[in-house]
């Protein structure tokens, strides 16, 4: 998967990461804008498709100590692909949302 994975230089790309939009959201919504020449009074419907309140319920689920072994791994094998949250949450299992 890895290997598939297109770098791409253009100016035409805005390259995004999902926590990002979680985590710092009115930073990232206003790069947004700025790249599509969006104005704010055009953004109708706020949060209505994607609510990072809601969204941040489904990050960091590998605190739990169930998957403890296998974050291990990750880590040492894929750690360019890991994301450095700003601050621990313990979110759990039975509290993700799941979208339709």
């Amino acid at each position: 998967m890895r290997e598939s994975e297109k770098k791409c230089n253009s100016k035409k790309v805005l390259r995004v990461k999902f926590e990002d939009l979680i985590y710092n959201y009115e930073i990232e919504l206003n790069k947004i804008k700025k790249f599509l020449n969006f104005k704010t009074e055009e953004h109708i419907n706020p949060k209505s498709r994607f609510n990072p309140e809601i969204s941040i319920k489904n990050t960091q689920i590998f605190n739990n100590q169930k998957y403890k072994n296998e974050i291990k791994i990750i880590e040492e094998k894929l750690s360019d692909y890991l994301y450095n949250f700003p601050y621990k949450l313990d979110n759990k299992i039975k509290e993700t949302i799941e979208f339709e």
